[in-house]
């Protein structure tokens, strides 16, 4: 991967070909395939999950997670059946949308929101365990709570006397199915993402934009705590 919004990504089981990239310069990231996903209508989706953190040294953290999430879609069915299926970017990433032209923005393409989404998921996987609050939720959760600890045993610096860190933070997640059970898998981690994406789903809706950038706002500099945000730890 090099850079955001699926711009730069390969999919490849050639190893030649990942030094290949890694000889032409930049930054990338090399991640292991997904294999088995949990898909939406037989598509790869993954979750953006808005994560504020408040302060960061090696004896305290503060973090809290946004209740509101979103899910990008891959346009096309998750089936690989020989190499050339991981040249088809549509259909094995999930962020596809973001390149979408205005004539394929249809309605069918819209991104679902939130709850809609959770509730396909729970009733199409539930019997192997996807339960949003009860399951996927904490382990998403725990998931934050080890990057953002190893991150300040890494950089103890980075609160330093009256200095605090505050800073909101886009984790992205997929879900791995593995012998029988879901599992969040972290593949990428923004720093300060576009908030706005979120409400993309929503029909740009203003009044959730406000509300959503107001409970980040309040609780970085004010720590006024809204009932849309958790604390993990």
């Amino acid at each position: 991967a090099q850079g955001t919004q699926s711009k730069g990504h390969v999919v490849t089981e050639n190893l030649a070909q990942v030094i290949r990239l890694l000889e032409c310069g930049g930054s990338r990231v090399a991640q292991k395939y997904i294999e088995n996903p949990v898909c939406y209508d037989g598509r790869k989706v993954d979750c953006r999950v808005y994560i504020l953190l408040r302060d960061a040294t090696p004896d305290h953290i503060e973090l809290y997670a946004h209740n509101r999430c979103f899910f990008r879609i891959a346009d096309k069915k998750h089936n690989i059946s020989s190499s050339a299926d991981l040249l088809d970017k549509k259909r094995v990433l999930s962020a596809m949308h973001f390149f979408r032209s205005d004539s394929e923005k249809t309605e069918a393409s819209k991104l679902p929101v939130d709850h809609d989404t959770i509730s396909k998921l729970e009733s199409d996987y539930g019997n192997i365990g996807f339960k949003w609050k009860e399951n996927i939720l904490p382990r998403i959760h725990v998931l934050a709570k080890e990057l953002f600890g190893g991150m300040a045993l890494a950089y103890p610096d980075m609160s330093k006397g009256d200095m605090i860190s505050r800073a909101l933070y886009g984790l992205d997640v997929m879900f791995e199915i593995v012998d029988g059970e879901i599992f969040p898998k972290l593949t990428e981690v923004t720093f300060c993402p576009q908030n706005n994406a979120i409400c993309d789903a929503y029909e740009r809706d203003e009044d959730l934009y406000r509300s959503f950038n107001n409970d980040i706002f309040k609780c970085l500099f004010f720590g006024d705590v809204s009932e849309d945000l958790i604390r993990i730890t």
